[in-house]
């Protein structure tokens, strides 16, 4: 039913994978009442990987989803292709926010929000990746548990990854995905947000995800630079270690053991 609210239809060309979740447990932030058992649709995720120390970040958006790549675009060099006209011997890998004029007498290109975006052809890089690890390949099994064979997994596009907090001319780079991110996609870092992940000497977590900043719509902003040497170093007369970072991570909500034996070597 709140799928329905929202405008969400199960497309068939762009089908959405779907989990039966009591979403009651899952979420600590929200009353009792406010979500209910049943079927749910992926909308949008992140993935991030400690492949190298800052780890790898990457954010991807169901392909119908509305502004999927306003203000900031998408870009996405592997996988599928921009729609977007380039010319000849440029990459076709960046998708550009739409934009309008404001509708003044002397007009200025804006942001169209809340439009949505071609999801462009599949490379046949990924094409290959998917047959040689069975994935996309047939219909859900069963609506009530995602499967990798599910051909749902094609209806879901990068958004962007993030490797570095700046680029080569000093810039931060962004990345921020409409659903988790909406509000404030404009001030949106994974590496600068999970940079303040960090406990102090009790235990607490003495930062948050949020600065003393609030976004155009009005949603506190996120760091979206350099991690500040003074978010975890008091720079008094004596100086004292205020925050000591978690390693980019801001909780094990669902970690499972790999393993639940350990050799001693005996």
């Amino acid at each position: 039913e709140r799928a329905e609210e929202l405008g969400l239809d199960d497309d068939p060309d762009n089908p959405y994978i779907t989990m039966e979740i009591d979403a009651k447990i899952l979420d600590n932030n929200a009353p009792d009442d406010q979500f209910e058992p049943g079927l749910y649709y992926l909308v949008a995720m992140h993935i991030s990987s400690k492949d190298i120390p800052n780890w790898v970040w990457a954010t991807f958006e169901h392909v119908n989803n509305p502004g999927r790549c306003d203000y900031t675009g998408c870009n996405d060099s592997f996988g599928y292709t921009s729609p977007d006209a380039a010319p000849d011997g440029f990459y076709a890998n960046f998708t550009a926010p739409h934009v309008t004029d404001d509708g003044l007498i002397i007009a200025s290109p804006i942001f169209a929000r809340g439009e949505s975006y071609p999801g462009g052809e599949m490379s046949d890089a990924l094409q290959d990746l998917y047959a040689e690890m069975g994935i996309g390949s047939e219909p859900q099994a069963d609506p009530a548990m995602p499967d990798l064979e599910s051909s749902a997994w094609r209806s879901y596009r990068l958004k962007g990854s993030q490797v570095d907090f700046t680029d080569a001319m000093g810039r931060p780079t962004m990345l921020g995905n409409s659903v988790t991110e909406g509000g404030f996609v404009l001030s949106s870092s994974c590496m600068a947000c999970h940079a303040r992940a960090s406990v102090n000497g009790e235990g607490e977590p003495p930062l948050g995800v949020f600065i003393a900043q609030l976004s155009e719509v009005g949603y506190p902003q996120s760091s979206h630079q350099v991690p500040d040497p003074d978010w975890y170093y008091s720079s008094s007369d004596e100086p004292a270690l205020q925050a000591v970072q978690t390693d980019f991570v801001w909780g094990f909500l669902f970690a499972n053991p790999i393993t639940t034996t350990v050799s001693t070597g005996e």
